[in-house]
């Protein structure tokens, strides 16, 4: 049951990274952004 609730965190913070990358969330530095990763 704990993984499941890691794996849904996880999931989660993933779409929220994407979604900031998508809507240009990080100003100044978005310049310097081409792309993310997660490492498990």
């Amino acid at each position: 049951r704990k993984n499941r609730s890691s794996v849904t965190a996880l999931d989660d913070k993933w779409l929220e990274l994407l979604l900031c990358l998508i809507g240009e969330a990080f100003d100044v530095d978005g310049e310097d952004i081409c792309g993310a990763a997660v490492d498990v």
